[in-house]
């Protein structure tokens, strides 16, 4: 079983087989962006990419070869023409702040506006318009399963404040795990929000919506945020999920529950200490040739599963689900950061 896990702290893994480093293309800038391929000894492949520390691909073995199990490009034209953040690294903040402004001790900060207009706003979503995403990375070689990424971002960047220095180790084990070690160091207290954006399909990213409604998938959360219908900010209510379209408490089919899950849930500390994913696509759902895949998601935090607007004109890969941990979008709307502060989510200072 392929799991998909995000933590915030450094791990010792079994060796990988290979990395490979390739050109992947040019910027309009005239730098030049490489792509990586790690493999372990099971068959399992990953791609990355500096520019975003974007995850590109991932195949896993199957009865007839490999399967891509990952929405992506094989170019990077596409990744700089499409706005859907595919594989992306999110920062400095995963999701939306609304009217794209906050305040810290007495001093407001003002934020690239770029959702739902590019230009107007009034809300800015995933770190603004030039997020970090969109930034090429510096990438050395970690250990020899591990890439690291670098990234620079300065006081000021899309408004916020501080020097912030931010680190992604991605690894690959011999367990099958893909895992994202984010960390992060700052000059001035500032809030940050770090997420991986990938859209993944776990019967084979070219067979669609249709290969997305076969699958099953369970969220342990006993409550929502709910979310105003214009902007998609959070109205300040926390519900429970009972009685309501929204409980996945109970494994339930995907192509029940996919458009109408694109909100945050709240998962309880009772669900933390009793599971050991917080967000699970049952394997037993997802055969791939000869054996089956299940994807998890760690964390200690809220998820959100979306995607329904990826079709056909996207690229060869499409449709696809988006599991993806992060705070609730707004999360800063009327708070102070110190009410967010929590890991690699939340506010860092000096």
């Amino acid at each position: 079983m392929l799991k998909l896990l995000v933590l915030f702290l450094f791990v010792n893994l079994i060796t990988a087989q290979s990395i490979n480093k390739e050109p992947f293309g040019t910027l309009p800038t005239g730098q030049n962006v490489s792509i990586y391929t790690l493999e372990n000894n099971n068959g399992v492949a990953i791609k990355a990419t500096d520019y975003g520390a974007t995850l590109v691909s991932v195949k896993v073995p199957t009865g007839n070869g490999q399967e891509e199990i990952l929405l992506g490009f094989d170019n990077l034209g596409d990744y700089l023409n499409h706005t859907a953040y595919f594989g992306g690294t999110i920062g400095r903040f995963a999701n939306r702040i609304a009217n794209s402004t906050f305040t810290y001790n007495n001093t407001v900060y003002n934020l690239s506006k770029n959702d739902p207009d590019p230009i107007k706003g009034p809300n800015s979503l995933h770190g603004g318009r030039r997020g970090f995403d969109k930034l090429l990375w510096n990438v050395t070689l970690s250990s020899i399963n591990t890439l690291k990424f670098e990234l620079l971002s300065p006081d000021g960047d899309e408004g916020y404040p501080g020097n912030l220095n931010v680190t992604v180790l991605l690894s690959l084990s011999d367990d099958d795990e893909i895992i994202w070690t984010y960390e992060a160091t700052t000059d001035k207290t500032t809030p940050i929000n770090l997420s991986n954006h990938g859209y993944w399909n776990l019967a084979g990213a070219g067979s669609g919506r249709n290969g997305i409604d076969g699958q099953t998938i369970q969220i342990p959360a006993n409550y929502y945020v709910p979310v105003d219908p214009k902007y998609l900010i959070p109205t300040g209510e926390i519900k429970n999920v009972t009685g309501t379209p929204y409980d996945l408490t109970a494994s339930i089919n995907i192509g029940e529950a996919i458009n109408k899950t694109d909100i945050s849930f709240l998962i309880t500390m009772r669900y933390l200490i009793a599971l050991t994913f917080c967000l699970i696509l049952s394997s037993s759902f997802a055969q791939l040739g000869g054996g089956g895949t299940g994807v998890g998601l760690h964390d200690n935090l809220g998820a959100n599963v979306g995607g329904t607007g990826l079709n056909a004109n996207v690229g060869a890969n499409t449709g696809g689900g988006l599991l993806r941990r992060r705070r609730a979008p707004g999360v800063l709307k009327g708070a102070a950061i110190g009410a967010i502060a929590g890991g690699a989510m939340g506010a860092i200072g000096r």
